[in-house]
């Protein structure tokens, strides 16, 4: 094999802790190892890279649609007293430190900013927890899809918005890496622990290759040089994990699921057969529909007169296509569609790749 392929799909604050950690693993097994941001999940399944880091609830869609595609190779503990020495994470509820919210009924009715549907610690696990308490995402005001945590951190300082759940991994590495952001802001809620993202391997490499990234994985900790890099990512080591960890992320999918049908039967539009449906995804289809030729329409505007401007607004149609989208994936592919269309340059999003 003349080179291992991982993709993250994680946060880019995370970007050098993971770079060092695919370098370590490549020299551990004597085989280049190179780091993207460009891919897609479903690229595991049609063997186009070999590992990962990403989302847990990436993990188990991935691996329910695709089963046997994936293993898992190993998740992080995270430095910090909370999370116990076990690989677990928190969505912690974030505002600015000035705002006299203190609790999460505080915030009822506020703005919130969440990096994206398809996220577990930005959504489901938020989500899912309103739920068992008897509540549901209207417990906030306004719902804004931002395309990353730290965007939404972003929103947050500006006076966008008035919370955001953040990856509390995510947190923990910007107030490492800037200790003022701690006067900023002030976490009023944390929703979990939950399974942490974990790094998964396609099965089609040998097992005895999967084996040896695993011992390496799991004993970084014990070289001093990597003690301090994995340290930079508020790491403090790798621990092999199961399937079965996984199994809460599922219960709390099922549980959103849950109650979206039960939304569907108890609205009026629902009631008499599938013609709500029907009339839903149109109105859902009309909504993208418009939403794409906003961003054409951007893309010329750019082309035209490119400023800083042109680029906020092009920003700005990308989020509003990204609302509509089921998911991150969704909203890639039409988005790397709308660009082979246009067929010249045009910037991208800031938030383009990021979770």
């Amino acid at each position: 094999m003349h080179m291992l392929r991982f993709a993250t799909f994680l946060s880019p604050l995370l970007f050098p802790t993971y770079a060092a950690i695919v370098e370590y693993l490549g020299r551990a097994v004597g085989i280049p190892v190179e780091l993207t941001t460009e891919s897609s999940v479903d690229d595991l399944a049609h063997g186009a890279i070999d590992g990962a880091f990403l989302c847990g609830r990436q993990y188990v869609e991935l691996v329910d649609r695709h089963p046997g595609i994936v293993t898992l190779l190993g998740a992080p503990v995270l430095r910090g007293k909370r999370y116990r020495s076990k690989p677990n994470y928190f969505a912690d509820l974030v505002v600015r430190a000035d705002r006299p919210y203190k609790t999460l009924e505080d915030v009822r009715g506020a703005a919130l900013a969440f990096n994206e549907p398809a996220s577990h610690s930005g959504y489901s696990l938020v989500r899912a927890t309103l739920l068992k308490n008897g509540q549901d995402l209207d417990h906030f005001g306004t719902l804004q899809p931002t395309g990353s945590h730290l965007t939404s951190l972003d929103w947050v300082l500006a006076g966008r918005a008035d919370v955001a759940p953040i990856d509390s991994h995510v947190l923990d590495v910007a107030l490492q890496r800037t200790p003022s952001l701690a006067r900023s802001v002030r976490v009023i809620a944390s929703f979990g622990p939950s399974p942490i993202p974990p790094i998964i391997i396609s099965t089609q490499l040998s097992a005895s290759l999967r084996e040896a990234l695993q011992g390496a994985l799991t004993g970084m900790d014990q070289d001093s040089d990597q003690r301090q890099r994995l340290q930079q990512g508020r790491i403090r080591q790798f621990v092999p994990v199961t399937d079965a960890d996984y199994h809460p992320l599922r219960n709390m999918l099922a549980l959103c699921a849950q109650a979206d049908g039960m939304a569907a039967q108890n609205d009026p539009a629902y009631a008499a057969n599938a013609i709500g449906q029907r009339q839903r995804q149109t109105k859902h289809d009309q909504f993208l529909a418009r939403a794409e030729q906003a961003v054409i329409e951007a893309f010329a505007a750019w082309h035209q007169h490119p400023s800083s401007q042109a680029h906020q607004h092009i920003e700005h149609v990308a989020l509003r296509l990204l609302a509509g989208c089921t998911d991150y994936a969704e909203f890639r592919s039409r988005y790397q569609r709308l660009l082979s269309s246009w067929g010249q340059f045009v910037p991208w999003p800031s938030f383009f790749g990021r979770r």
